[in-house]
């Protein structure tokens, strides 16, 4: 009698062992030219009983890829991000964050802040651009791209480089301007414990600036004195990323200033975990800019909602009021939602 393989479970294997054996007795027993096989002893049974099972789990252990032991970490997160303010424009980016070890989401899911104090190497990468909104008198459209390489050193601190560059056209009824800026930067991350992480940036900005004047009929040509305009600044960045006992807390801070530009940028984000899937928390943004044309203040408050659908996909929206300290006709909302994707 032939017998068919198969991968069973040890009842199973008893089982079809103590069948064969009595077929192959009773066949003996039948048979008047072959001798009667020898009684195999209950403890002997049980020995061979008890090692097939082993055999098979090694051998599948052995074929088969290993799990990971927490099936919730990533490395990359992938950002979609869109987004309608007041009703001139539309933002549209994507930002990409890969790391060189395995985030975790604590036990379940986890507040946004604190993937950024686990001692890391990563690489981050962005593109946005703004889009008018209909048929408007000023269609202004933006580009910001944007790259950050940090590298682990040691096991507390992290060395990299930031660069950001933005390209805006300005169109008005008398002219046309091209501006863009570049800004370099070098950063130090200081990882002081698991739950904190703080960020140091030094730089330098280079802003260029290209004005033409349009022509109309019976208006005598205007030469601009100085078509291109450039400048210099020197760039300075602070970021804390740090895990509470409710959530987490996390802020970017600039201040760049050059010899006729300056600016303050400060945005922070408190992210409370409400329940496994869902974060919420309040949104500040500050900034201060000025230059050759005046200086313009804005303030935005906001909150953020997060829903984590899965371990590997979330999504998030994020409305915000934007004012000016000294500007009263200045109001505008802003509404943002993001698709994140984590792998």
């Amino acid at each position: 009698m032939k017998e068919i393989p198969c991968f069973v479970t040890k009842g199973d294997t008893f089982t079809r062992h103590t069948s064969r054996s009595r077929t192959t007795h009773n066949a003996a027993r039948h048979s008047p030219r072959r001798p009667s096989p020898r009684r195999q002893s209950p403890r002997r049974k049980s020995r061979v009983s008890v090692r097939l099972p082993i055999i098979l789990f090694f051998v599948c252990t052995s074929v088969l890829p290993a799990q990971h032991p927490n099936a919730f970490t990533y490395r990359t997160d992938i950002q979609g991000t869109a987004g309608r303010l007041s009703d001139r424009f539309w933002t549209a980016g994507i930002t990409a964050t890969h790391s060189s070890v395995d985030l975790p989401h604590a036990e379940h899911y986890v507040a946004q802040a604190s993937r950024g104090t686990l001692a890391q190497s990563r690489f981050t990468a962005g593109l946005y651009r703004a889009l008018p909104w209909g048929f408007t008198a000023r269609p202004d459209p933006a580009y910001v791209a944007m790259a950050d390489v940090s590298m682990l050193v040691g096991a507390r601190n992290a060395l990299g480089a930031k660069v950001t560059y933005e390209l805006q056209d300005e169109e008005s009824e008398y002219r046309s301007s091209t501006f863009d800026c570049v800004n370099v930067v070098a950063t130090w991350d200081h990882y002081a414990r698991q739950e904190l992480r703080i960020r140091w940036g030094v730089g330098f900005g280079y802003w260029h600036t290209r004005y033409e004047l349009k022509d109309y009929p019976g208006r005598p040509t205007i030469i601009l004195r100085n078509p291109i305009e450039e400048e210099w600044s020197f760039v300075l960045e602070n970021e804390v990323d740090m895990v509470l006992s409710w959530g987490g807390y996390r802020h970017r801070a600039m201040l760049e200033v050059g010899g006729e530009i300056g600016q303050i940028h400060y945005e922070a984000a408190f992210e409370t975990v409400i329940n496994e899937r869902h974060t919420i928390g309040p949104i500040v943004h500050w900034s201060l800019f000025g230059g050759q044309g005046g200086a313009l203040s804005e303030i935005g408050l906001g909150a953020a909602w997060r829903w984590y659908i899965i371990p590997q996909c979330y999504i998030q929206f994020a409305p915000r009021y934007l004012g000016s300290l000294w500007d009263s006709d200045y109001s505008e909302f802003e509404y943002t939602g993001v698709v994140g994707v984590r792998l």
